[in-house]
């Protein structure tokens, strides 16, 4: 009886924390497809994603019972408060120090809860990763194509933003339960990963993928199909002698006529905006690389080149220590005209902490990198799709300003949650043996 109660008490503790490990990575989804801003407190914005985290990833972590530190974590996020608040310790500006601290804080405790959720126990928890992250995209596409056209109206995107989401007379850029619909294609595109590696079907599979290439689409997003196309080649590459590799070839070959087609039967003005979006890649490098200003009207693609270029000023003026988080648009602005941030995550980070950042940014990219090659046997779903997701993110860096965001993390908690859960597997094994 006693044996009894206690396999009993036993297996409710294991199911509580597989509970606990699932609810983490539950929260951490939601934040990254909805936005719901509730207010702002001491110039911290609140939102109803952080508020569910805040209740949510306590409770994960006293249900999961664990809580181990990585100290390379540790590492990164005194690092990044180095970047953050070195520079605002020589300007008077309490209220964003205290910002800037509460995004270090909650940004560390976020990724040291996922990371525990993750590593608990690695298929479990990358395969639920997997299923949600599937549902929100399909969802969210299917908002996004219906916004686009105007059906659905843009739920959370402020009033002062809504013109800035106008394609033509009638078409807006679809945004799902987002703000900013770079940010979804960025959410949609990892989702192809996701499929490929976790959804059951081939047929299912393309039938989820046309949905997310759908949204990407209503987004306008060059990035997001650029991402997209990226992960293709990655997943080949990495079944090149297996059928996955080779059916995700052949129609991915298949897709891009259909595309194509597809766009033709788009209104004009709408063909007119998606060629101005394609041909504005080249007029950024144009700009990028020349000493003098574009004249007239400025695309896109020709804003983000004098941010980026900018960006490098104001980081060369503001050395060694950078100006400090929250503080990058005002710094570009002296050099830009207008007010932005530079759109490039390692740019960003430059420009916040000068030679901190830089570290901030070289152990930023180094740890999955590291890992990715020093796991390179490892041939489990888990490990490809991490390898997968984390190149792309890193990709996307490039393109967005991902500093604040929970998803900055990722590249970081996801592959040190695999080795961690590999080391404490193989100590496992070898303490049975």
């Amino acid at each position: 009886m006693v044996i009894l109660i206690h396999r009993y008490s036993h297996r409710i503790f294991l199911n509580r924390a597989l509970l606990g490990s699932q609810m983490a990575i539950f929260a951490f989804i939601l934040a990254q497809f909805v936005e719901i801003d509730l207010g702002t407190v001491a110039g911290i914005t609140l939102s109803l994603q952080k508020v569910v985290a805040l209740f949510a990833y306590p409770l994960a972590l006293y249900w999961m019972r664990s809580a181990r530190v990585n100290i390379v974590l540790l590492f990164f996020c005194a690092l990044l408060g180095l970047s953050f608040l070195m520079p605002l310790l020589f300007i008077e500006k309490t209220t964003d120090m205290l910002a800037a601290s509460m995004l270090i804080i909650t940004g560390f405790l976020g990724a040291f809860v996922l990371y525990n959720a993750v590593s608990y126990d690695l298929k479990a928890g990358m395969r639920f990763f997997a299923t949600w992250w599937i549902r929100f995209s399909l969802l969210s596409s299917l908002i996004a194509a219906l916004q686009m056209p105007g059906w659905v109206p843009l739920i959370n995107v402020p009033e002062d933003m809504q013109n800035m989401r106008d394609v033509s007379t009638g078409f807006v850029r679809g945004v799902g339960f987002k703000q900013d619909p770079n940010f979804l294609a960025l959410m949609l595109a990892l989702t192809v990963t996701f499929i490929f590696y976790y959804q059951k079907g081939f047929r299912q599979q393309i039938v989820y993928f046309f949905i997310i290439i759908c949204g990407v689409f209503a987004t306008f997003s060059r990035m997001g199909l650029l991402l997209i196309g990226l992960q293709v080649v990655l997943i080949v590459l990495f079944n090149l002698r297996k059928k996955l590799g080779v059916r995700i070839a052949l129609f991915f070959v298949f897709l891009l006529p259909l595309l194509s087609f597809g766009v033709l039967l788009l209104p004009r003005e709408v063909q007119a905006y998606i060629n101005e979006r394609a041909t504005g890649t080249l007029s950024f490098f144009v700009v990028l690389f020349s000493d003098k200003p574009p004249s007239g009207w400025v695309s896109s693609a020709e804003q983000r080149a004098i941010l980026l270029r900018s960006a490098f000023q104001a980081a060369q003026n503001a050395w060694p220590l950078g100006v400090g988080a929250l503080q990058t648009a005002s710094a570009i602005q002296k050099y830009a005209g207008f007010n932005n941030v530079s759109h490039n995550t390692f740019v960003e980070l430059f420009l916040i902490g000068g030679f901190w950042g830089i570290l901030t940014t070289l152990l930023y990219i180094g740890v999955p990198f590291y890992k990715s090659f020093s796991l390179a046997r490892n041939k489990t779903i888990e490990f490809q799709t991490i390898r997968t997701l984390v190149f792309t993110i890193l990709l996307a860096g490039i393109f967005l300003s991902l500093v604040y965001n929970s998803l900055f993390w990722l590249p970081l908690v996801l592959p040190l949650s695999i080795s961690s859960y590999s080391r404490v597997k193989s100590q496992t094994i070898s303490q049975t043996v």
